[in-house]
Protein backbone atom coordinates (compact mmCIF):
# COMPACT_ATOMS: atom_id res chain seq x y z
CA UNK A 1 0.00 0.00 0.00
CA UNK A 2 1.08 3.57 -0.71
CA UNK A 3 0.75 6.13 2.09
CA UNK A 4 1.06 9.84 1.47
CA UNK A 5 1.74 12.08 4.48
CA UNK A 6 0.29 15.39 3.26
CA UNK A 7 1.31 18.35 5.38
CA UNK A 8 2.41 21.88 4.55
CA UNK A 9 3.82 22.16 8.08
CA UNK A 10 6.85 19.92 7.81
CA UNK A 11 10.62 20.15 8.44
CA UNK A 12 12.56 22.38 8.14
CA UNK A 13 9.60 24.04 9.92
CA UNK A 14 9.53 23.53 13.67
CA UNK A 15 6.54 23.01 15.93
CA UNK A 16 4.16 20.26 16.98
CA UNK A 17 2.47 19.47 13.64
CA UNK A 18 5.80 19.48 11.81
CA UNK A 19 7.35 17.03 14.29
CA UNK A 20 4.22 14.87 14.27
CA UNK A 21 4.01 14.46 10.49
CA UNK A 22 7.78 13.98 10.23
CA UNK A 23 7.75 11.10 12.71
CA UNK A 24 4.66 9.51 11.19
CA UNK A 25 6.51 9.34 7.86
CA UNK A 26 9.79 8.10 9.38
CA UNK A 27 8.28 5.41 11.57
CA UNK A 28 5.84 4.14 8.95
CA UNK A 29 8.81 3.86 6.57
CA UNK A 30 10.28 1.18 8.84
CA UNK A 31 7.56 -1.14 7.48
CA UNK A 32 9.05 -2.43 4.23
CA UNK A 33 5.60 -3.44 2.97
CA UNK A 34 4.58 0.22 2.76
CA UNK A 35 5.49 2.86 0.20
CA UNK A 36 5.79 6.20 2.00
CA UNK A 37 5.62 9.59 0.32
CA UNK A 38 5.54 13.09 1.80
CA UNK A 39 3.66 15.88 0.01
CA UNK A 40 4.71 19.26 1.34
CA UNK A 41 5.92 22.75 0.43
CA UNK A 42 9.12 23.43 -1.46
CA UNK A 43 12.04 24.45 0.75
CA UNK A 44 15.47 25.93 0.17
CA UNK A 45 16.81 23.93 3.12
CA UNK A 46 17.85 20.32 2.30
CA UNK A 47 15.83 17.65 4.06
CA UNK A 48 17.57 14.60 5.51
CA UNK A 49 15.26 11.62 5.25
CA UNK A 50 15.52 7.86 4.79
CA UNK A 51 16.02 7.00 1.13
CA UNK A 52 12.80 4.96 1.06
CA UNK A 53 10.70 8.09 1.69
CA UNK A 54 9.79 10.01 -1.45
CA UNK A 55 9.50 13.80 -1.00
CA UNK A 56 7.14 15.59 -3.41
CA UNK A 57 6.87 19.36 -3.16
CA UNK A 58 4.57 22.11 -4.38
CA UNK A 59 5.27 25.85 -4.40
CA UNK A 60 4.52 27.73 -1.19
CA UNK A 61 2.26 30.44 -2.64
CA UNK A 62 -1.50 29.99 -2.21
CA UNK A 63 -1.99 28.91 -5.82
CA UNK A 64 0.76 26.33 -5.59
CA UNK A 65 -0.18 24.82 -2.30
CA UNK A 66 -3.81 24.42 -3.33
CA UNK A 67 -3.92 23.82 -7.07
CA UNK A 68 -0.59 22.07 -7.58
CA UNK A 69 -1.36 19.68 -4.73
CA UNK A 70 -4.86 19.06 -6.10
CA UNK A 71 -3.47 18.39 -9.59
CA UNK A 72 -0.84 15.99 -8.26
CA UNK A 73 -3.25 14.02 -6.07
CA UNK A 74 -5.85 13.90 -8.84
CA UNK A 75 -3.27 12.33 -11.16
CA UNK A 76 -2.78 9.28 -8.92
CA UNK A 77 -4.10 6.31 -10.87
CA UNK A 78 -4.33 3.68 -8.13
CA UNK A 79 -6.51 5.64 -5.71
CA UNK A 80 -7.90 2.41 -4.26
CA UNK A 81 -4.52 1.48 -2.79
CA UNK A 82 -3.45 5.00 -1.83
CA UNK A 83 -4.02 6.28 1.70
CA UNK A 84 -3.48 9.93 2.67
CA UNK A 85 -2.74 11.17 6.21
CA UNK A 86 -3.35 14.93 6.37
CA UNK A 87 -1.71 17.24 8.90
CA UNK A 88 -4.78 19.51 9.07
CA UNK A 89 -8.35 19.50 7.79
CA UNK A 90 -7.67 22.72 5.86
CA UNK A 91 -6.32 22.89 3.33
CA UNK A 92 -4.73 19.43 3.23
CA UNK A 93 -7.79 17.35 4.13
CA UNK A 94 -10.11 19.31 1.84
CA UNK A 95 -7.69 19.16 -1.12
CA UNK A 96 -7.17 15.40 -0.75
CA UNK A 97 -10.92 14.77 -0.65
CA UNK A 98 -11.62 17.01 -3.65
CA UNK A 99 -8.88 15.17 -5.57
CA UNK A 100 -10.94 12.00 -5.31
CA UNK A 101 -8.94 10.08 -2.69
CA UNK A 102 -11.23 7.82 -0.69
CA UNK A 103 -8.87 6.80 2.11
CA UNK A 104 -8.24 10.21 3.67
CA UNK A 105 -7.36 10.43 7.36
CA UNK A 106 -7.21 13.86 9.00
CA UNK A 107 -5.23 14.73 12.13
CA UNK A 108 -7.01 17.14 14.48
CA UNK A 109 -5.36 19.21 17.23
CA UNK A 110 -8.24 21.19 18.84
CA UNK A 111 -7.42 24.83 18.05
CA UNK A 112 -8.09 24.52 14.32
CA UNK A 113 -11.61 23.17 14.85
CA UNK A 114 -12.71 25.69 17.48
CA UNK A 115 -14.55 28.88 16.51
CA UNK A 116 -13.38 32.28 17.67
CA UNK A 117 -14.91 35.75 17.84
CA UNK A 118 -14.94 36.29 14.06
CA UNK A 119 -18.41 35.77 12.59
CA UNK A 120 -17.07 34.04 9.47
CA UNK A 121 -15.28 31.39 11.51
CA UNK A 122 -18.12 31.14 14.03
CA UNK A 123 -21.01 30.88 11.56
CA UNK A 124 -19.52 29.19 8.50
CA UNK A 125 -15.87 28.11 8.53
CA UNK A 126 -16.09 25.75 11.50
CA UNK A 127 -19.76 24.65 11.91
CA UNK A 128 -20.37 24.12 8.18
CA UNK A 129 -17.12 23.81 6.22
CA UNK A 130 -14.95 21.98 8.78
CA UNK A 131 -17.90 19.78 9.72
CA UNK A 132 -18.30 18.73 6.07
CA UNK A 133 -14.59 17.98 5.55
CA UNK A 134 -14.33 15.85 8.72
CA UNK A 135 -17.49 13.91 7.86
CA UNK A 136 -16.22 13.14 4.36
CA UNK A 137 -12.89 11.73 5.63
CA UNK A 138 -12.33 8.02 6.06
CA UNK A 139 -11.20 8.77 9.61
CA UNK A 140 -10.33 11.62 11.96
CA UNK A 141 -7.34 11.00 14.25
CA UNK A 142 -7.48 13.26 17.34
CA UNK A 143 -4.43 13.91 19.52
CA UNK A 144 -6.28 13.70 22.87
CA UNK A 145 -9.57 12.70 24.45
CA UNK A 146 -10.54 16.37 24.54
CA UNK A 147 -9.83 16.82 20.82
CA UNK A 148 -11.69 13.60 19.98
CA UNK A 149 -14.77 14.83 21.85
CA UNK A 150 -14.48 18.22 20.16
CA UNK A 151 -14.21 16.57 16.72
CA UNK A 152 -17.21 14.30 17.34
CA UNK A 153 -19.33 17.17 18.63
CA UNK A 154 -18.47 19.29 15.60
CA UNK A 155 -19.05 16.53 13.05
CA UNK A 156 -21.23 13.72 14.48
CA UNK A 157 -21.03 11.69 11.26
CA UNK A 158 -17.22 11.63 11.28
CA UNK A 159 -15.34 8.47 12.30
CA UNK A 160 -13.20 9.82 15.13
CA UNK A 161 -10.29 7.99 16.77
CA UNK A 162 -8.21 9.11 19.75
CA UNK A 163 -4.46 8.63 19.38
CA UNK A 164 -2.43 10.59 21.96
CA UNK A 165 0.86 12.05 20.77
CA UNK A 166 4.30 10.56 21.29
CA UNK A 167 7.86 11.60 22.04
CA UNK A 168 11.31 10.34 21.02
CA UNK A 169 12.45 8.75 24.26
CA UNK A 170 15.94 8.28 22.84
CA UNK A 171 16.41 12.05 22.52
CA UNK A 172 14.61 13.18 25.66
CA UNK A 173 16.49 11.22 28.32
CA UNK A 174 17.13 11.72 32.06
CA UNK A 175 20.48 12.96 33.31
CA UNK A 176 22.04 12.77 36.75
CA UNK A 177 20.97 15.92 38.58
CA UNK A 178 23.23 17.66 41.05
CA UNK A 179 21.95 17.49 44.64
CA UNK A 180 24.44 20.05 45.96
CA UNK A 181 22.50 23.19 45.11
CA UNK A 182 19.82 24.29 47.55
CA UNK A 183 17.59 25.53 44.74
CA UNK A 184 14.28 24.56 43.20
CA UNK A 185 14.66 24.68 39.42
CA UNK A 186 11.59 25.17 37.24
CA UNK A 187 11.56 25.05 33.44
CA UNK A 188 8.86 26.29 31.07
CA UNK A 189 9.19 25.95 27.31
CA UNK A 190 6.34 27.35 25.25
CA UNK A 191 5.28 29.97 22.75
CA UNK A 192 4.83 33.11 24.85
CA UNK A 193 1.11 33.85 25.13
CA UNK A 194 -0.47 35.03 28.37
CA UNK A 195 -3.22 32.42 27.98
CA UNK A 196 -0.48 29.85 28.51
CA UNK A 197 -0.68 30.81 32.21
CA UNK A 198 2.81 32.21 32.71
CA UNK A 199 1.33 35.00 34.84
CA UNK A 200 -0.32 32.36 37.04
CA UNK A 201 3.04 30.69 37.67
CA UNK A 202 4.67 34.04 38.41
CA UNK A 203 1.92 34.97 40.88
CA UNK A 204 2.19 31.63 42.68
CA UNK A 205 5.97 31.94 43.01
CA UNK A 206 5.80 35.53 44.25
CA UNK A 207 3.28 34.56 46.93
CA UNK A 208 5.49 31.88 48.49
CA UNK A 209 6.95 32.49 51.95
CA UNK A 210 10.22 34.41 51.64
CA UNK A 211 12.40 31.52 52.85
CA UNK A 212 10.97 29.24 50.14
CA UNK A 213 10.78 31.92 47.46
CA UNK A 214 14.51 32.52 47.76
CA UNK A 215 15.19 28.97 46.54
CA UNK A 216 13.33 29.45 43.24
CA UNK A 217 15.10 29.50 39.88
CA UNK A 218 12.77 29.69 36.87
CA UNK A 219 13.93 29.43 33.25
CA UNK A 220 11.45 30.29 30.48
CA UNK A 221 12.27 29.26 26.91
CA UNK A 222 10.37 30.52 23.88
CA UNK A 223 9.25 33.60 22.00
CA UNK A 224 5.83 34.92 21.15
CA UNK A 225 3.52 37.92 20.84
CA UNK A 226 3.40 38.48 24.61
CA UNK A 227 7.15 38.27 25.23
CA UNK A 228 7.51 41.96 26.12
CA UNK A 229 4.50 41.86 28.44
CA UNK A 230 5.99 38.88 30.27
CA UNK A 231 9.38 40.61 30.48
CA UNK A 232 7.84 43.66 32.16
CA UNK A 233 5.85 41.49 34.57
CA UNK A 234 9.00 39.64 35.60
CA UNK A 235 11.02 42.85 35.99
CA UNK A 236 8.33 44.29 38.29
CA UNK A 237 8.22 41.15 40.46
CA UNK A 238 10.17 40.39 43.67
CA UNK A 239 11.85 37.40 41.97
CA UNK A 240 13.15 39.27 38.91
CA UNK A 241 16.75 38.17 39.53
CA UNK A 242 15.63 34.53 39.87
CA UNK A 243 13.87 34.32 36.49
CA UNK A 244 15.79 33.83 33.24
CA UNK A 245 14.05 34.58 29.93
CA UNK A 246 15.89 32.42 27.42
CA UNK A 247 14.08 33.51 24.27
CA UNK A 248 14.26 31.11 21.33
CA UNK A 249 15.87 27.80 22.28
CA UNK A 250 17.39 25.59 19.51
CA UNK A 251 15.94 22.08 19.36
CA UNK A 252 19.25 20.46 20.27
CA UNK A 253 19.40 22.36 23.58
CA UNK A 254 15.86 21.59 24.75
CA UNK A 255 16.39 18.01 26.07
CA UNK A 256 19.12 19.14 28.50
CA UNK A 257 16.92 22.00 29.78
CA UNK A 258 14.13 19.58 30.60
CA UNK A 259 16.43 17.02 32.20
CA UNK A 260 18.32 19.49 34.40
CA UNK A 261 15.17 20.98 36.01
CA UNK A 262 13.31 19.76 39.08
CA UNK A 263 9.87 20.34 37.54
CA UNK A 264 8.31 21.58 34.32
CA UNK A 265 5.37 23.98 34.68
CA UNK A 266 2.82 25.27 32.16
CA UNK A 267 -0.57 26.40 33.45
CA UNK A 268 -2.63 26.99 30.32
CA UNK A 269 -6.06 28.52 30.83
CA UNK A 270 -9.33 27.57 29.16
CA UNK A 271 -11.00 30.26 27.06
CA UNK A 272 -14.38 29.24 25.71
CA UNK A 273 -14.68 32.47 23.69
CA UNK A 274 -11.62 31.89 21.51
CA UNK A 275 -9.83 29.13 19.63
CA UNK A 276 -6.94 29.32 22.13
CA UNK A 277 -6.61 25.92 23.76
CA UNK A 278 -3.95 23.34 24.55
CA UNK A 279 -5.02 20.42 22.38
CA UNK A 280 -2.51 18.09 24.02
CA UNK A 281 0.76 19.70 25.11
CA UNK A 282 3.69 17.77 23.68
CA UNK A 283 6.08 19.66 25.99
CA UNK A 284 4.60 17.73 28.93
CA UNK A 285 5.61 14.41 27.36
CA UNK A 286 9.07 15.69 26.42
CA UNK A 287 9.72 16.71 30.00
CA UNK A 288 8.40 13.45 31.45
CA UNK A 289 10.55 11.47 29.02
CA UNK A 290 13.52 13.47 30.37
CA UNK A 291 12.75 12.27 33.89
CA UNK A 292 11.35 15.62 35.02
CA UNK A 293 7.83 15.63 36.49
CA UNK A 294 5.35 18.18 35.17
CA UNK A 295 2.74 20.61 36.45
CA UNK A 296 -0.24 21.39 34.23
CA UNK A 297 -3.90 22.36 34.35
CA UNK A 298 -6.99 20.17 33.81
CA UNK A 299 -8.06 22.04 30.69
CA UNK A 300 -8.17 21.09 27.01
CA UNK A 301 -6.11 18.05 26.13
CA UNK A 302 -3.59 18.41 28.95
CA UNK A 303 -5.14 15.58 31.07
CA UNK A 304 -4.24 13.22 28.21
CA UNK A 305 -0.59 14.25 28.61
CA UNK A 306 -0.45 14.57 32.41
CA UNK A 307 -1.71 11.97 34.88
CA UNK A 308 -2.21 13.52 38.29
CA UNK A 309 0.06 11.81 40.84
CA UNK A 310 1.88 9.71 38.25
CA UNK A 311 4.74 11.72 36.82
CA UNK A 312 3.00 15.04 37.32
CA UNK A 313 0.25 17.11 38.87
CA UNK A 314 -2.83 19.00 37.67
CA UNK A 315 -3.77 22.26 39.40
CA UNK A 316 -6.84 24.40 38.72
CA UNK A 317 -5.82 27.79 40.10
CA UNK A 318 -3.03 29.87 41.58
CA UNK A 319 -3.78 28.77 45.16
CA UNK A 320 -3.40 25.09 44.31
CA UNK A 321 -0.23 25.86 42.41
CA UNK A 322 1.30 27.78 45.33
CA UNK A 323 0.48 24.91 47.71
CA UNK A 324 2.04 22.40 45.34
CA UNK A 325 5.23 24.47 45.01
CA UNK A 326 5.49 24.67 48.80
CA UNK A 327 5.14 20.92 49.12
CA UNK A 328 7.66 20.08 46.39
CA UNK A 329 10.33 22.52 47.57
CA UNK A 330 10.25 20.79 50.96
CA UNK A 331 10.07 17.22 49.57
CA UNK A 332 12.85 16.56 47.02
CA UNK A 333 12.30 12.81 47.42
CA UNK A 334 8.79 13.22 45.98
CA UNK A 335 10.23 15.01 42.94
CA UNK A 336 12.70 12.18 42.37
CA UNK A 337 9.97 9.56 42.73
CA UNK A 338 7.65 11.32 40.29
CA UNK A 339 10.52 11.82 37.85
CA UNK A 340 10.99 8.04 37.70
CA UNK A 341 7.23 7.58 37.28
CA UNK A 342 7.22 10.16 34.48
CA UNK A 343 9.90 8.35 32.48
CA UNK A 344 8.25 4.95 32.98
CA UNK A 345 4.89 6.34 31.89
CA UNK A 346 6.33 7.59 28.60
CA UNK A 347 8.13 4.31 27.88
CA UNK A 348 4.92 2.37 28.51
CA UNK A 349 2.48 4.35 26.36
CA UNK A 350 3.97 7.37 24.59
CA UNK A 351 6.90 6.32 22.42
CA UNK A 352 6.70 6.70 18.64
CA UNK A 353 6.61 2.94 18.22
CA UNK A 354 3.45 2.90 20.35
CA UNK A 355 1.93 5.80 18.39
CA UNK A 356 2.57 4.15 15.02
CA UNK A 357 1.23 0.84 16.34
CA UNK A 358 -2.04 2.59 17.25
CA UNK A 359 -2.05 4.48 13.95
CA UNK A 360 -1.74 1.26 11.93
CA UNK A 361 -4.74 -0.20 13.73
CA UNK A 362 -6.79 2.91 13.00
CA UNK A 363 -5.97 2.98 9.28
CA UNK A 364 -6.31 -0.80 8.96
CA UNK A 365 -2.81 -1.99 8.05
Amino acid sequence: MKIIVFSYDFPPNTGGISRLTENIAKFLAKDTNLSIEVLTLDSNVPRKFPTNIKITTVSSDIKGRIFEAYKYLSSIEDKKNTLVICGLWWPEGFVAEMAGLKKVYILTHAAEIRPDKTLFRKLFWIPIFAKYVLAKAKGVIANSTFTAQLSSKLSPKASVYCNPLAVDHNIFVPILKSDKEDTFNIITITRIHLWKGLDTILEALCSLPVELRSKIRWKIGGKGPDSEILKRMVEDSPIADQVELLGFVPDEEIPKLYASADVFALCTRADEKSSNIEGFGLVFLESQSSGTPVIGTPFGGIPSAVENGNGGWLVSDVNQLRSLFQKLICKPDEIQKQGVNARNRVIKDYTWDKYIERTKKIIGI
